[in-house]
């Protein structure tokens, strides 16, 4: 039972990283301050011409975070690593190609890098955890 529930929501918690970082891509203001669904400080720093591109990484180490842990958790073999960076990369791609059907947007080859950078530093993150720890996944995984 606890498998089943961890694994369910690691992928609820990546399906709404993945509608999130669309609807944030999609935004008619590339500025996250003006809608004011964020918190106006996030948003001043998320505005910040310094952070511009790094906030395309955030959401992205979220999820490959979130995709790692189900791929740990099911001690699946490095093929579905690295199907699920294909997909995440090509999600990232996907949000940044839409922008080009929305006025004052523009598609940036930058943001798609540092979303992949971020994919790529979740996803390693996970990998080293589980490493480190290898205990871990026994303990998490035991059904009570």
């Amino acid at each position: 039972m606890k498998r089943q529930l961890l694994f369910a929501l690691f992928s609820i918690g990546l399906m709404a990283v993945s509608v999130l970082l669309a609807l944030f891509s999609w935004l008619p203001d590339p500025l996250l301050s003006n809608p004011g669904w964020l918190p106006e400080r996030v948003g001043r720093w998320a505005d910040h011409p310094d952070n511009i591109n790094l906030r395309t990484a955030l959401p992205m180490v979220a999820w490959g975070l979130l995709a790692g842990w189900i791929l740990y958790f099911r001690d699946l073999k490095i093929r579905w690593w690295i199907l699920s960076g294909i997909a995440g990369a090509l999600m990232v791609g996907i949000a940044e190609l839409g922008q080009i059907w929305i006025p004052n947007r523009h598609p940036d080859w930058v943001d798609l890098a540092w979303g992949c950078l971020g994919l790529f530093a979740g996803m390693l993150l996970v990998r080293v955890f589980g490493w480190c720890l290898p205990g871990l996944k026994a303990t998490l995984m035991k059904d009570r």
